[in-house]
């Protein structure tokens, strides 16, 4: 699936801080978690409606908000 492969693409240059197990039947995508995500990466830009969270840290709350804002769905 187009979440998988997302997933599994990102898992080569983003920090997986953890990844779930699911069944191998069927058609699930395990709950996974980027930490200290490049903010120009598909993680970061992309809505991808699946169980994915991609996160960084910032020095303020206004900066957090303008990388908040700075993808192309603020």
């Amino acid at each position: 699936s187009r979440i998988l492969n997302l997933i599994d693409a990102s898992a080569k240059t983003q920090k997986v801080s953890a990844r779930g197990v699911v069944p191998d039947n069927g058609y699930f995508v395990p709950q996974t978690i980027f930490r200290d995500c490049d903010f120009s990466s598909p993680l970061w830009q992309e809505e991808i409606f699946g169980p994915v969270l991609a996160c960084n840290s910032a020095q303020s709350f206004d900066q957090a908000l303008e990388l908040a804002n700075a993808s192309q769905y603020a």
